[in-house]
């Protein structure tokens, strides 16, 4: 799976319609929906952490192991009376749920307590939540304060080093003033600053039965699966006409086209993950370090 799912266009675009666009062929829309990322991932690089936006959604699996804010929905075969079932089994029923297996069976059906547990809806989304808060490169940390970051979990050790306006004139320009926080995976001084990060992931948890560990709902940018949606309509688009694409598509293309680029401008703010060292700015900037009591 990928970042969208196909239950993400139910809410654009009525079914008839999509499956003219995919004419039965699942794939067309996968193809088309790598062309879009790369299309918003064009826009987005310099400023945006696209590769933790774009992350898999994929189904969940007990023997799966998940890492702080993955994505995973609940979209399981169909049940049949004709398939043996043993423990840890997952599926889906027509009244729209999905349950587990928990005692071995032949033809019980899901809604029977003594062979199923209902675990959710079907397409219910759930992520894995922050052990602790995100590194903040801009934040003030002091020592004993933990964060995550990058698969692991660390404890402050040195606390951050604020820099006075003294030192910054020792830098001698703006480009070379040091970071007041190391990053806590920095090969040189990482471990230094953060000691030896814990890894943290997740195995054998069901998002259904702790809170502490999974989230339910839905972590990507609502906007940003929209405008992916969207893009991805119109570029399967001429599969059906070339020449004769629905107007609304159109425009809906053109419109996140603009989005796109004022989200890169800045003209906009966009909830989505920035790249740490803050960059991407609109207007580049450097020179020397003004003297705040030069005369």
């Amino acid at each position: 799976m990928g970042y969208l799912r196909l239950y993400d266009y139910i809410a654009n675009i009525q079914t008839p319609q999509l499956n003219q666009l995919l004419q039965g062929i699942d794939d067309k829309r996968i193809l088309k929906e790598a062309a879009s990322q790369a299309q918003i991932t064009s826009y987005l690089i310099q400023k945006f952490d696209c590769a933790m936006e774009f992350q898999n959604t994929t189904v969940f699996n007990l023997a799966t192991t998940y890492q702080a804010n993955q994505l995973v929905e609940y979209n399981y075969p169909a049940w049949s009376s004709a398939v043996n079932y043993s423990v840890d089994t997952f599926v889906s029923y027509t009244d729209g749920n999905c349950y587990i297996c928990i005692n071995t069976t032949t033809n019980q059906p899901p809604t029977d307590t003594g062979y199923w547990t209902k675990i959710g809806k079907q397409n219910d989304l759930y992520f894995v939540a922050y052990p602790k808060p995100l590194f903040q490169e801009t934040k003030q940390y002091f020592v004993g304060d933990q964060v995550y970051w990058n698969g692991s979990v660390y404890t402050c050790i040195i606390p951050t080093q604020t820099q006075s306006h003294i030192s910054q004139l020792q830098s001698g320009t703006y480009a070379n003033i040091p970071l007041e926080n190391v990053f806590p995976d920095n090969r040189q001084n990482g471990a230094a600053y953060w000691g030896v990060g814990v890894p943290y992931s997740v195995t054998g948890v069901r998002p259904d039965t702790d809170t502490t560990i999974w989230t339910f709902g839905d972590n990507r940018n609502a906007q940003i699966v929209e405008c992916m949606i969207w893009i991805t309509i119109y570029k399967l688009s001429p599969l059906i006409s070339p020449r004769n694409i629905p107007p609304l598509w159109e425009n809906k293309y053109k419109e996140y086209l603009t989005w796109l680029q004022m989200c890169a401008e800045g003209d906009v703010t966009l909830t989505a993950p920035e790249i740490q060292p803050a960059q991407g700015a609109r207007i580049r900037w450097g020179g020397a370090i003004k003297q705040s009591n030069g005369y």
